[in-house]
C-alpha cells in the first residue's frame, strides 16, 4: 500500500529526519569526545613514562658486542695453524673447542700432545672457565683442576707431574690464546685507548660483551 499520499507522511517524515539527526551529532560528539580523551591519555603516558625511558637508556654502554662460539673456535684453530706453539716443557696444545654456557662460563675442552719420553699422549681434559671483567678488560679463570678421565698409561709411569703441568698448560692457553686475543680484538675494533670493558655475559653458544667510553 502506497502512504505517500496520506496526510501525516509529511509530519511522520520530518520527525524520522530530526531522529536521524539527532542520532548523527550524538555519535560525532561522541567520538569526538572519545579522541579528545585518547589524546590526553597518550600525552600523559608519554609525559610520564618517556624521562623514565630515557634514563634507562643513558645507562646503558655505549657498545654491545656479541661473539659466537663458532667465531672463537674458528679463530682459535686458525691461530693454532698459524702462529707459535702453545704449551709448556712436555705438554703441547693440538685443537681447541670452546662451549658457552650461561652464567659466564665458557668451558673448554683442549687436545694436548704430551711427550712422555717414549711415546706422545693424547690428553683431552675437560675444563671450566669462569669470565670477569677486571681493570676494563676480559679475564678468564679456572674453575677446580682440569678433567683428566681415563688415560691409557698410567699416571706412576710418566716422568712428570701430569696434573700439574696440565693446569699450567691450561692456564697458558686460557690467557695467552683465548682471552688475549679477544681483549686484542676489541681494542683494535673499537679502540682501546677510548673504551674499556664494562660487564660480560654469557648464554648457550654466545658471549656479549659491553663497553663504554673511558672517562
Amino acid at each position: 500500500m502506497d502512504y505517500h499520499g496520506h496526510p501525516l507522511h509529511h509530519i511522520y517524515r520530518k520527525r524520522i529526519r530530526g531522529v536521524r539527526t539527532r542520532w548523527f551529532g550524538s555519535g560525532f560528539a561522541m567520538g569526538m569526545l572519545a579522541g579528545i580523551a585518547l589524546t590526553l591519555v597518550v600525552s600523559a603516558v608519554v609525559v610520564t613514562q618517556i624521562p623514565a625511558v630515557l634514563q634507562g637508556f643513558s645507562e646503558e654502554p655505549d657498545i654491545a658486542v656479541t661473539i659466537g662460539e663458532n667465531f672463537l673456535n674458528r679463530e682459535a684453530s686458525d691461530r693454532l695453524a698459524n702462529g707459535p706453539p702453545i704449551g709448556i716443557a712436555n705438554i703441547t696444545l693440538k685443537a681447541v673447542n670452546i662451549n658457552l654456557q650461561p652464567d659466564n662460563l665458557m668451558d673448554l675442552q683442549p687436545t694436548f700432545s704430551a711427550n712422555i719420553g717414549f711415546t706422545n699422549l693424547q690428553i683431552s681434559p675437560a675444563v671450566k672457565n669462569q669470565l670477569t671483567v677486571q681493570d676494563g678488560k676480559l679475564a678468564i679463570n679456572m674453575v677446580g683442576d682440569p678433567q683428566i678421565g681415563s688415560l691409557n698409561v698410567p699416571l706412576a709411569l710418566l716422568p712428570f707431574d701430569l696434573s700439574g703441568q696440565l693446569r699450567e698448560a691450561v692456564n697458558k692457553v686460557n690467557n695467552d690464546l683465548l682471552i688475549s686475543e679477544i681483549n686484542q680484538s676489541l681494542e683494535s675494533g673499537f679502540g682501546g685507548e677510548e673504551f674499556e670493558v664494562e660487564d660480560v655475559s654469557t648464554s648457550a653458544g654466545a658471549l656479549t660483551v659491553k663497553m663504554k667510553r673511558k672517562s
